[in-house]
């Protein structure tokens, strides 16, 4: 890092709420005086820039998922986002101007005739394909104008190794910029902002209006960077408000842009001062006092001592309340006291007894009672086959389909969805087309057939329950024997799949070996592990399939117990049972050191 430029050190902590993300609750603290930053503020406070043509949806405008869009705060930057929002049902927006327009004015000197190039960044959860080399090239083209050329990078930017090679490569010097969790990030944006003449970007983002409002000659320049929605489809946001994400960022191609501000599309060289324009846009003039900041983020004292008398009184009576909030829910959705006498019934019905069941006004085929309550409750209630996505229509595959409760939770979530459904056991797979056949769907595809590591004819071990296994991997079965075909899981992957279930009771590990070249393609997956006792152990093998391939993984023991080296569990011989969540590693690269 050059010598001359002064800026605050990193200091990271802990994930926080996204309205205190760089340092805005430190800042908003100092503000109103007060020597310990409290835990939060009551409501949401926007804490980036959208500009005035990004008013296509009210959600987008906080950032952040306001739970009560009738009685939550929220705090945003300008008038017309408090117009806008208040149009919109927001009845309790205010505009009090960005968490960086409270900043202390800064006593530093600017070095004259300096470039600072700030390309557009990523963040960890998110796939990002830039036009790396275009952009430096473009940099280069024009840096002899400059007296020194400084590229600034996101911290996200550093792990996921974007940019970093292509400007290196050039001879470039490389500082770190903020992130969400370094509490002076806003301090170093302002540091820096207040110390080059010109600062010049790729694309729309905040760093224009901060750097104009702190009197940086800003500029648009080089090849445009236009995010594609795809690459954010796991951003927390847009997973709780899906319309939102293509609604604004279709706002975010380079013609919008343009017509947005057009005075910033110009070469580094040739921009000049906006400061008026910046500081109008991040609401400087709409500060508010700090007496008044206290009382609406409810930071002082009568607020405070009433906060406390209610986490108290909650505390008490929390136990007295989900009590009674189970029998409200019930009084109020009949539905659940529906449910609950419907699985007491199949609690009590026989093993193996074909029927059909009424949950939630839907009708559920069975084979078992009492598993179908179990699964159920597993996929429906804890989500567990649940999975981030923007799609209308994803592409999944079932492996041990069962009796299809997940096929039908997926149907019912995604109608247009994709399936690709397998189930060798004939009970089984009966009961499979009767509740699939209840959502009468085109795009779901049955095979009566055993996922293993090639086609063919094989045994098969039915237990007419969840439990049965190719034979060849049996481990003392006493259900029959049938023959049924099989097929290679790598046959069916041979195009996107958003969602990869595997539960084959002990074939796992073989048939994602026969697979391993094609998971590449696949975005999510779930699995789940046996293993035997008396025979080999090889989660070693499976995790390394999926750790090769790209995915981190979370781990759930069905059979842990505290202390396993005495009380070991094996029921039907297994002694591990373990199902894994794999997702793509590009959501959480590894750290790049730099």
């Amino acid at each position: 890092m050059p010598e001359w430029i002064n800026f605050p050190p990193i200091r990271l902590i802990s994930d926080i709420d996204v309205s205190f993300q760089y340092g805005a609750i430190e800042l908003a603290a100092s503000y109103c005086g007060l020597s310990k930053a409290p835990q939060q503020i009551e409501g949401v406070w926007q804490h980036g820039w959208m500009k005035r043509s990004d008013q296509v949806d009210p959600r987008g405008i906080p950032g952040a998922v306001v739970k009560n869009i009738e009685t939550t705060p929220v705090f945003v930057a300008r008038k017309d986002e408090e117009d806008y929002l208040r149009d919109n049902g927001y009845k309790n927006a205010n505009a009090i101007g960005l968490p960086i327009a409270y900043l202390p004015d800064l006593d530093i000197a600017r070095r004259p005739n300096s470039l600072l190039v700030m390309p557009v960044h990523s963040l960890e959860y998110v796939i990002s394909r830039f036009k790396f080399e275009d952009y430096v090239d473009a940099i280069d083209s024009i840096s002899r104008q400059f007296a020194e050329v400084v590229v600034c990078l996101h911290p996200s930017c550093l792990r996921n190794g974007f940019w970093v090679n292509e400007f290196e490569k050039k001879g470039y010097k490389i500082i770190l910029g903020a992130e969400g969790r370094d509490m002076n990030g806003l301090r170093r944006v302002q540091a820096l902002f207040s110390q080059f003449e010109f600062v010049t970007t790729n694309g729309h983002g905040s760093l224009l209006p901060y750097a104009a409002s702190f009197g940086a000659k800003v500029s648009v320049f080089g090849p445009f960077c236009e995010p594609q929605p795809s690459d954010y489809r796991t951003e927390h946001l847009f997973q709780k408000c899906p319309g939102l994400l293509h609604n604004l960022f279709s706002l975010r191609r380079e013609d919008v842009c343009r017509q947005s501000y057009p005075f910033l599309f110009t070469e580094p060289g040739a921009s000049k001062q906006y400061v008026s324009w910046g500081r109008a846009e991040i609401g400087h003039d709409n500060r508010i006092l700090p007496a008044k900041m206290r009382r609406l983020f409810e930071w002082s004292l009568g607020y405070k001592v009433a906060r406390r008398m209610r986490s108290f009184a909650s505390t008490r009576i929390r136990r007295v309340q989900e009590m009674l909030r189970e029998k409200l829910e019930e009084h109020r959705d009949p539905s659940l006291q529906k449910r609950k006498v419907e699985f007491g019934r199949l609690r009590m019905l026989p093993s193996k007894t074909p029927g059909y069941a009424i949950i939630d006004d839907k009708k559920f085929h069975y084979h078992d009672p009492s598993l179908l309550v179990v699964a159920w409750e597993h996929i429906y209630y804890r989500s567990c086959y649940d999975f981030p996505t923007v799609k209308a229509d994803p592409t999944i595959i079932d492996c041990g389909a069962n009796i299809g409760i997940a096929v039908r939770y997926w149907l019912e979530k995604f109608p247009k969805a994709k399936i690709t459904a397998i189930e060798p056991d004939p009970d089984l797979y009966l009961a499979l087309e009767k509740n699939v056949g209840e959502c009468n769907s085109p795009f779901v595809s049955l095979h009566q057939k055993a996922v293993w590591k090639a086609e063919g004819v094989l045994e098969f071990y039915s237990t007419e329950l969840e439990t049965g296994q190719v034979a060849e991997v049996a481990n003392g079965n006493d259900g029959r024997i049938i023959r049924v075909e099989s097929l290679r899981l790598g046959s069916l992957l041979n195009t996107e799949v958003d969602f990869l279930k595997i539960d084959i009771e002990g074939s796992e590990v073989d048939v994602i070996l026969e697979a391993e070249s094609k998971l590449g393609c696949v975005e999510n997956i779930c699995l789940e592990y046996h293993s035997f006792v008396g025979q080999p152990q090889r989660l070693d093998e499976l995790l390394g399939v999926l750790r090769r391939a790209g995915f981190r993984f979370h781990i759930f023991h069905e059979y842990a117990v505290e202390n396993p080296l005495w009380q070991l569990q094996a029921p039907m011989g297994m002694d591990n049972r373990i199902i894994v969540w794999g997702y793509r590693g590009e959501r959480f690269p590894k750290t790049r050191v730099v």
